[in-house]
């Protein structure tokens, strides 16, 4: 009988919360996040060039000599992975799908190349737009 009573009072409640996390939801991945992705190199060799494709955007850069690291910005609004092609001195080349960017949250990731392998060092995921 008490929640019958009562029951308009917690529907209302109810209602409003969720009202409250779609609007959150909805300005989160309608904002444009700033991300990053380091890319330290612990590899035996040189990496002379490469670049990180995400949302259909790609970045290029330089060579990342050996126990150096590089930090590549970028942003979007979409789902994605990230794509990461390598080319070493000795000749080798890599490609690596890695990561997942998703809309309305700034991403900052750290790998690194060691012993032919991309692997996670860091992940740190901010919301945006609150």
């Amino acid at each position: 009988m008490y929640l019958r009573k009562h029951s308009r009072g917690y529907a209302s409640t109810i209602s409003a919360s969720a009202v409250l996390i779609v609007s959150l939801w909805t300005i989160c991945s309608c904002t444009n996040a700033a991300n990053t992705i380091t890319i330290i190199n612990r590899d035996a060799v040189n990496i002379v060039d490469g670049s990180v494709s995400v949302c259909g955007n790609r970045v290029k850069f330089g060579r990342i000599d050996k126990d150096r690291a590089v930090k590549v910005s970028f942003s979007g609004k979409c789902l994605s992975d990230f794509n990461i092609r390598l080319r070493f001195i000795d000749g080798r080349t890599g490609s690596y799908k890695i990561g997942y960017l998703t809309s309305g949250v700034s991403t900052r990731e750290t790998v690194e190349m060691f012993g032919g392998q991309l692997r996670y060092v860091d992940r740190r995921d901010t919301p945006t737009g609150l």
